[in-house]
């Protein structure tokens, strides 16, 4: 086993020279040949043990049980004590979701207290086979399908093409004890039955190369992700655009040059750029997302957590929901306040906004209002909202959007400045000011509109 693992890791580059290794530690038989083996290869490891409170005294038995080891083996330890029932129930997972989340959260934290560089999990390749049934049965894309990947990100799976009759020998051969996890038996769980039911019978009565037969197909098809993976980069370069962390938009171009095989993996990759995996995120609602791009503008669907798609104009935008603005700000005399949670700012000051290159915050627009200022107020839009355009025009403000082409979804979230009632200011993605009175005489203030790192329009 050791040699296979040192060839996993080698082939893929999964370690580099000098990188510090936190080991998903949970005292199992596959942890332990884990953290045995790449302490023995020479790696620098440390551990991260995580308690789920779901198993009472077997999970404190485990606990200690890794606290002990480490502490024989000179490897740094960090345990976590996370209530999963009591998380699954209050945001309404499965107890496998839950103890997921919990656990790469507690890794995440533990890889920066160490300072490493990677985590390892100690799946091996019946792990992976496991999963390929799993998502199978559950239905999946051919992405899907190919299982878990060796590497993703800083997270590695050294033992994945260790079997886990290898591990079973190695733990022997080293006299290495382990932890038997005793809902690992219980049918309930999804994978336990693929584990000891399907498996076996498919090996039995179907095919007793099944377990081979299966990892050739999952290199094949990772072998074919790989080659997806750069079109769809390439693509998204050509077609699409991420806006922040929670808008990401695609030209309705792609769907007419592009194959559906690559459009329906962009909409994947757009997905994950806002989810952070597109976990979640299956086949029914990538075709829902597909048919929007024949939609007329103003369709919009709700996907799967917050997440929403809209044919806006000539793009399809999928998004992150966020709730309508509902608070106020109002603004004294030498207030710089920030718009929200956007990267815009406003200032009300009784002398002119002068903007410098070397600022951070860009003055992009400004109101010239009577000097004796009392009701600026700064807030969302709503319904009967005018606004003046430079003309000296007056317009409903939702039509000023729908002329600037701003897509419904992002209607209500818009900021404004309001200054006797009136619709004076209109702030992020359109930063637009209305004319100013020109009656005014010298007595004059400034309600000023600034961007971070900002740019004029």
């Amino acid at each position: 086993m050791e040699n296979k693992t040192s060839q996993t890791i080698e082939k893929h580059a999964l370690i580099t020279s000098g990188e510090r290794v936190l080991i998903a530690f949970s005292g199992g038989a596959d942890s332990v040949a884990l953290l045995h083996v790449l302490k023995a290869l020479g790696y620098e490891v440390y551990g991260a043990h995580i308690n789920h409170m779901i198993r009472g005294e077997e999970a404190l038995r485990d606990e200690w049980f890794c606290v002990d080891m480490c502490r024989e083996l000179g490897v740094p330890l960090m345990v976590y004590k996370k209530n999963c029932p009591q998380y699954a129930s209050m945001h309404m997972l499965t107890m496998e979701e839950a103890a997921r989340k919990l656990r790469y959260e507690a890794l995440e934290n533990a890889m920066e207290t160490f300072a490493c560089q990677k985590i390892a999990t100690a799946h091996t390749q019946n792990d992976n086979l496991e999963t390929m049934l799993m998502r199978l049965i559950r239905g999946t894309s051919s992405y899907g399908l190919r299982g878990i990947d060796i590497e993703r990100g800083h997270i590695i799976r050294p033992l994945l093409e260790v079997s886990r009759d290898d591990i079973e020998t190695y733990v022997k051969k080293h006299g290495l004890d382990y932890m038997d996890d005793s809902t690992n038996k219980d049918m309930t769980y999804l994978r336990n039955r693929v584990r000891h039911m399907l498996l076996p019978e498919l090996e039995t009565s179907y095919n007793p190369n099944i377990r081979e037969r299966l990892m050739r197909l999952s290199e094949n098809l990772k072998t074919d992700a790989d080659y997806f993976r750069q079109e769809v980069k390439d693509s998204f370069d050509k077609f699409a655009e991420s806006f922040g962390e929670n808008t990401v938009v695609i030209s309705k171009e792609a769907a007419k040059e592009l194959h559906p095989a690559i459009l329906e993996r962009l909409i994947r990759y757009c997905v994950s750029i806002i989810t952070g995996d597109g976990k979640d995120f299956d086949q029914v609602h990538t075709m829902i997302v597909k048919d929007l791009f024949e939609k007329p503008s103003g369709k919009k669907v709700n996907l799967t957590k917050g997440i929403a798609a809209a044919n806006s104009f000539d793009d399809v935008v999928i998004y992150k929901e966020k709730p309508s603005i509902s608070e106020e700000v109002t603004l004294s005399l030498g207030d710089f306040v920030q718009v929200g949670d956007t990267e815009s700012f406003i200032s009300l000051t009784d002398s002119q906004p002068i903007s410098k290159e070397s600022f951070i915050n860009t003055c992009t627009h400004v109101f010239i209002c009577d000097k004796m200022v009392d009701n600026v107020i700064v807030r969302g839009r709503t319904d009967g909202d005018i606004i003046n355009k430079p003309c000296g025009k007056t317009v409903k403000l939702k039509d000023f959007l729908i002329e600037r082409r701003i897509p419904a979804f992002m209607r209500d979230n818009i900021y404004v400045v309001a200054h006797d009632d009136a619709v004076v200011m209109v702030c992020s993605p359109v930063d637009y000011a209305a004319p100013a009175d020109t009656s005014l005489g010298s007595s004059k203030n400034y309600i000023a509109l600034w961007r971070k790192n900002g740019y004029k329009n």
